[in-house]
């Protein structure tokens, strides 16, 4: 087994560090290599255990089941980084162990082909009843384990990758959002105290309706902001990380995630009163606490505080799926464009590092038939008005 560790040593009065990969390789033989980061080390040290564990070769030995124990090592590692949160560990090691270990088993890497991919698709859509956003996830996790494996030399192709990018389903179900008529009701129902509510919990909500409807901000965004995230005086929000399920703070998943999101008036005196009436001191500076200063959960707020506010708002049908909090934020996207914003600006207010994410999956079309109808016009129009001119000067 391989193993890193980090060294501090004193030269000339000066103190470094480095980071030290030792190993065994397959004939007893112990080895060690230095590396100034620790990631680097990391990196190595998975090499090796592949390489050099049970004295198999990276090519031709790596079991499915060598590459999941791996993977998920890794991903353990980020959590304790930070760099992801546990829900993102907790849904892979759900897919390895219930869908893609029972499945493969102990079959190599190498001998896995694009059929084998395929018959796994059908097994988990047979045996689990899974639906087309299940699969895509388990599909997903699959596809994950092979790239990182390519990455760190463990094996040439991607076939794995290539299946999973062909079988994954195109759709996962119409993503829906709001009208505009309905944010507006959202945003003044919020605001209004109901039996059974108290001024803090209704505050809370308004908060959060106005900051994802005008922000784009995810819910656990906002739960992860902090007193030194807000700029009241510029009026601008610093997105530097999401709170999880867990109640820890994790970075974004790219470096696009890291923003900084301008606030309306509006958005900035809710924020400014929260802070000066229901703020709760604790360690982080987080925002968003309950009286206790504990976590406000998710669940909690999915299960009774959204659904509540929904009803409240007549946007509630008992028996069919709600509107879910994130269609705010595919609000806030569209109707940001609608308002002139270009599409690479949006994209950056989201946290994604390309606009054709934004334009496929978060703009949705919120203008009713006649002002299309204006829009067309006034386009065809213009270009009529060139063309004639032009047919003039060479008449």
């Amino acid at each position: 087994m391989a193993s890193v560790r980090k060294r501090e040593w004193t030269h000339n009065g000066e103190t470094k560090t480095a980071w030290v990969c030792e190993y065994t390789d397959g004939k007893g033989k112990r080895h060690r290599k230095t590396f100034e980061k620790k990631k680097d080390a990391d990196a190595y040290r998975t090499r090796m255990e592949v390489e050099k564990t049970d004295g198999f070769s990276a090519h031709s030995s790596l079991t499915v089941k060598d590459l999941a124990d791996l993977f998920l090592k890794h991903l353990e590692d980020k959590v304790k980084d930070n760099r992801i949160g546990l829900n993102h560990l907790r849904v892979h090691k759900q897919g390895v162990t219930v869908c893609i270990l029972p499945y493969f088993g102990k079959m190599k890497v190498s001998d896995v082909k694009f059929s084998d991919v395929e018959a796994f698709k059908s097994f988990i859509i047979k045996s689990r009843n899974y639906s087309a956003r299940s699969v895509k996830t388990r599909l997903s996790t699959l596809r994950a384990m092979e790239e990182f494996a390519k990455k760190r030399g463990m094996v040439k192709g991607q076939v794995i990758s290539e299946a999973c990018r062909e079988l994954s389903p195109v759709g996962c179900g119409k993503i829906e959002t709001f009208t505009p008529e309905q944010v507006q009701t959202l945003l003044t129902v919020s605001s209004k105290l109901y039996s059974g509510c108290s001024p803090r919990v209704r505050d809370m909500m308004e908060c959060f309706v106005n900051i994802s409807a005008f922000c784009g901000l995810r819910l656990g965004e906002i739960m992860g902001l902090t007193v030194k995230n807000i700029d009241i005086n510029k009026r601008i929000i610093h997105v530097r990380h999401s709170l999880t399920d867990f109640d820890l703070l994790k970075a974004p998943k790219t470096k696009s995630g890291i923003r900084d999101v301008p606030m309306p008036v509006r958005v900035r005196d809710l924020l400014r009163s929260w802070i000066e009436q229901h703020y709760v001191e604790n360690e982080r500076g987080l925002i968003f606490r309950n009286e206790t200063g504990t976590q406000v959960r998710q669940q909690n707020f999915h299960k009774w505080y959204w659904p509540r506010l929904l009803e409240r708002a007549g946007l509630r049908v008992r028996g069919q799926k709600n509107l879910h909090f994130h269609a705010l934020r595919h609000f806030a996207a569209s109707w940001m464009v609608e308002h002139g914003l270009p599409l690479p600006e949006v994209a950056a207010l989201l946290g994604h590092s390309k606009f054709d994410m934004t334009l496929q999956i978060y703009v949705h079309p919120i203008v009713n038939g006649s002002r299309r109808h204006e829009a067309i016009d006034r386009a065809a129009g213009a270009l009529l008005a060139l063309t004639d001119a032009t047919n003039s000067r060479h008449g």
